[in-house]
């Protein structure tokens, strides 16, 4: 966050145009059990650059949001499953793309990710704690 307030300063100084990225993650969707703070912190990091976003509509300074799924890096070597992971050279061009394209939100990749954002975000409580075992399978 004080990254991305940085930036945001250096471009309004010098009276520019510009663009600050912001990777986030899907694990900022729900909190997801084994990972609470994670979690935590990428719906916290995905929310203050919605609200960046917003203030910053006028200034002519776009604020894009990029939340991954599963990228093959050593950040989740890990972890005993990767659902619907795709190699880093894949997720790098994907990323590319959508800072080229000035997109807001995109999910990288945007299939499946993005259909199971609004699943789980719409999920109701009692449904998600019944998922609970399978989400914490082999932790």
């Amino acid at each position: 966050m004080a990254t991305v307030d940085a930036g945001v300063e250096v471009l309004k100084t010098r009276k520019k145009v510009g663009q600050i990225v912001g990777i986030s993650s899907f694990a900022g969707v729900r909190g997801f059990p084994g990972l609470s703070s994670y979690s935590a912190s990428k719906a916290g990091f995905t929310n203050f650059l919605e609200s960046a976003r917003m203030e910053l509509l006028d200034e002519g300074i776009t604020v894009t949001t990029i939340l991954p799924g599963f990228i093959d890096t050593p950040i989740n070597h890990h972890l005993p499953e990767r659902p619907f992971i795709i190699d880093s050279k894949k997720g790098a061009r994907k990323i590319c793309n959508i800072i080229e394209k000035k997109k807001k939100v995109a999910f990288v990749p945007w299939f499946p990710w993005s259909l199971l954002h609004l699943f789980f975000k719409f999920l109701p409580d009692f449904m998600y704690y019944k998922l609970k075992d399978r989400l914490m399978k082999d932790r």
